[in-house]
């Protein structure tokens, strides 16, 4: 069957209208023409059915979707509804907080909501009432929040979010405002060039990876110890064209323990490419960092410090013959956070006797080395056979450099 519909509204509507028939312009002209071919096969619903799917070629069923879906949704592309609310002058700044996620629900007076379909209101309202709490919640744009001690500086980088006030086109500007919000730092933005800055890392045991907390502590410390302001820059928008704006920026923050828990960081960073691991996947709490401060020291000291010429460690137990190749081994095991970190470590040097009335040794060190570290995470045990297998790989391939191996327990 072929449809027609023939309706040329600027014609029909004169016309209606100069025949006093204005109100009929919804009526309209349907033409139907049919031929031979257009006949049903059987004269049944079965046969109506396979004649209407030959013209949709998605199949019933997803044309059927497609309709559904399209009676509910056509009409509302520009506006869903007009809502009118009424509220006292005092509420203007209230509104612009709860919009920006700093205030909470604002009470107003009164409101009317109608649905718009096409453009014309409906009726009968949705929401009618003479008392109630609104609370709305501007749209967040993804944006980067730079640190930079110059101008054209790279500078620290975080990952925020810039909410702007939907009521900036409405209101006076004296309410108008913006936020900047990270993990770790927060901007206001107010008329008159006030801006309200904090900072704060959860103490809560809230995971972060390694470089954010660094970053962010490197920034803390480099308004602890500038007597210059630092160079804020938010970038938001495109790739192509971002938009930028940058301000000043000082600190007169004295807090030792951040100082303390920065240099712990960079001290970490640059302990964890010995046992393969990168700082974005490293994840531990600050309170973590600040427990394991003696730890980090210690493992820092075994890998890094290979010269250890002029020390002495008292050798427990019996030696069989001093040598001048000697090495003591060990294994060494610590927890940082959920990851539970291991080595051989190995003290290279010579054996000498220290009292021959009581047949007491010393080791007079050398130089320090470190075989096989490896990593266990989420708090998980490394195993003895583990340990004793890496032991006895790390003392064969001592004695082939013809060192004499004694194995003892570092603390």
């Amino acid at each position: 069957m072929l449809a027609k519909k023939s309706l040329k509204k600027p014609k029909k509507t004169r016309s209606l209208e100069s025949q006093g028939k204005g109100d009929g312009l919804n009526k309209s002209k349907i033409f139907i023409s049919y031929r031979k071919e257009h006949q049903l096969e059987k004269v049944n619903g079965e046969g109506l059915k396979r004649a209407i799917e030959q013209y949709i070629p998605t199949g019933l069923e997803k044309y059927i979707e497609d309709k559904t879906k399209l009676l509910k949704t056509l009409g509302f592309e520009q506006v869903i509804a007009l809502v009118t609310i009424t509220f006292s002058a005092d509420s203007m700044e209230k509104l612009v907080d709860s919009a920006l996620g700093i205030g909470e629900a604002v009470s107003i007076e009164k409101s009317v909501g109608y649905n718009s379909r096409f453009g014309i209101l409906l009726s009968e309202p949705f929401v009618k009432s003479d008392e109630a709490l609104i609370s709305l919640q501007a749209k967040p744009v993804k944006a980067v929040l730079r640190f930079k001690e110059y101008t054209f500086s790279p500078g620290i980088a975080f990952d925020a979010e810039l909410l702007r006030s939907p009521f900036d086109q409405i209101f006076p500007e004296e309410f108008a405002k913006a936020r900047v919000k990270s993990k770790f730092f927060y901007f206001i933005f107010q008329p008159k060039n006030k801006i309200k800055v904090s900072c704060h890392i959860e103490s809560d045991g809230t995971k972060y990876p390694l470089d954010e907390i660094r970053n962010y502590l490197k920034v803390v410390s480099m308004l602890q110890g500038s007597s210059d302001s630092l160079v804020v820059e938010i970038e938001w928008g495109e790739k192509d064209i971002p938009m930028t704006c940058q301000f000043p920026l000082k600190g007169q923050l004295e807090d030792r323990q951040l100082a303390i828990a920065h240099q712990l960081s960079v001290t970490l960073s640059s302990l964890l490419p010995v046992f393969q691991l990168s700082e974005n996947q490293f994840f531990l709490s600050f309170s973590e960092l600040l427990s394991a401060s003696g730890i980090i020291q210690t493992l820092h000291h075994y890998c890094f410090t290979e010269n250890l010429t002029g020390e002495i460690i008292e050798v427990v137990g019996e030696v069989e013959l001093a040598n001048n190749r000697t090495a003591m081994i060990g294994f060494v095991q610590a927890e940082i956070g959920s990851y539970t970190f291991g080595i051989c470590l190995g003290i290279l040097g010579a054996i000498t006797l220290v009292d021959e009335h009581k047949q007491s040794h010393a080791l007079v060190a050398e130089r320090c080395l470190v075989y096989a570290p490896f990593v266990a995470q989420e708090n998980r045990a490394i195993e003895p056979a583990v340990i004793a297998e890496k032991l006895n790989q790390f003392a064969q391939r001592l004695r082939q450099e013809q060192f004499a191996v004694m194995t003892t327990a570092f603390a």
